[in-house]
């Protein structure tokens, strides 16, 4: 199923709910209880339906019809190629759809929730409501996406039409994090290795254990031999406006505008450098004040007044 085959209303939850009481849809006879209800006429990737009350659910199937045709086709496409990542699940990007690939797949071990965090190039493609978040959310329960058959496991997500930046995804249940894995695409690759190359022709604003360079509307972050430890802490950037009008109106009691970031959100590793660049907003900067913290306090920090 297409999402935008959805009502409005339903396309953020990616399914349409047609719940009923079973009085104005069913009908008793002869020791039989009989319901029907007219489903949609787009084509369907899956099927929930059964009871609850107030004390929870009682009963509960999936099915899947049209979908494990869809979802072989994709494994006889993408098995042949190289995935993009390795883990529990091997993904695989197949035109707009992401692929989860397991060969020896116990079906039990698909039930947990999967996330799927998609980050845009240009986070102005973000949604509205998911642009405090800097990343777009695609969760989903493997019964609405995918399918166990000859012995393997296989899920197939349609990603968002903008230009990808990066993807997490994995899967958590209660007890935490089961498995996730990330990768970077080829355009956000290049464009940090272009805004690297450009950054270090020139002077830093600030040096430290990353180089801070102002690059147009970029702050771009550069260290030259990085290990993948230096990128595990959590990187701060908070701005002070000219203005205090600017700031975000969740922001002014605090003074400063708050953009801290994840590396896995913003940058990359490559030929032994880390690089990251985060778009610094249009208004008029006083101080920018960036680091990395972790859970002892900070483990670096520089302070600059920019000039632009």
């Amino acid at each position: 199923m297409i999402m935008e085959n959805l009502p409005d209303d339903y396309q953020k939850y990616g399914f349409q709910n047609l719940d009923f009481y079973f009085g104005a849809k069913g009908v008793s006879f002869e020791g039989r209880c009989v319901a029907a209800v007219q489903i949609p006429d787009y084509a369907i990737a899956n099927i929930r339906t059964g009871q609850y009350t107030d004390e929870g659910e009682s009963w509960s199937v999936d099915f899947t019809p049209g979908l494990i045709e869809s979802l072989r086709e994709a494994w006889e496409q993408v098995i042949t190629s190289t995935p993009v990542v390795r883990s529990t699940f091997d993904l695989y990007l197949w035109e707009e759809d992401l692929i989860y690939a397991r060969e020896q797949c116990d079906p039990a071990g698909a039930r947990g929730i999967f996330f799927l965090h998609v980050i845009p190039f240009s986070p102005d493609d973000l949604p509205a409501e998911r642009r405090e978040y800097g990343f777009d959310t695609l969760d989903f329960h493997f019964a609405t996406r995918g399918a166990s058959f000859d012995g393997r496991c296989v899920a197939s997500v349609r990603l968002p039409g903008y230009a990808i930046a990066s993807v997490r995804t994995g899967q958590y249940a209660d007890e935490g994090t089961v498995w996730a894995a990330e990768f970077r695409t080829g355009i956000f690759i290049d464009s940090l290795r272009a805004s690297r190359e450009r950054a270090v022709a020139g002077t830093p604003v600030a040096r430290s254990t990353f180089d801070v360079y102002l690059l147009d509307d970029d702050l771009v972050y550069v260290r030259e031999q990085c290990a993948p430890e230096d990128t595990d802490a959590w990187f701060f950037l908070h701005l002070t406006p000219v203005d205090p009008d600017d700031l975000p109106s969740e922001r002014r009691e605090h003074g400063f505008d708050n953009l801290d970031f994840r590396f896995g959100t913003r940058g990359a590793r490559f030929d032994g450098r880390c690089v990251a660049s985060v778009r610094l907003p249009d208004y008029a900067i006083a101080d920018i004040r960036t680091g990395q913290y972790a859970a002892g306090g900070q483990i670096w920090r520089v302070e600059f007044a920019p000039d632009r």
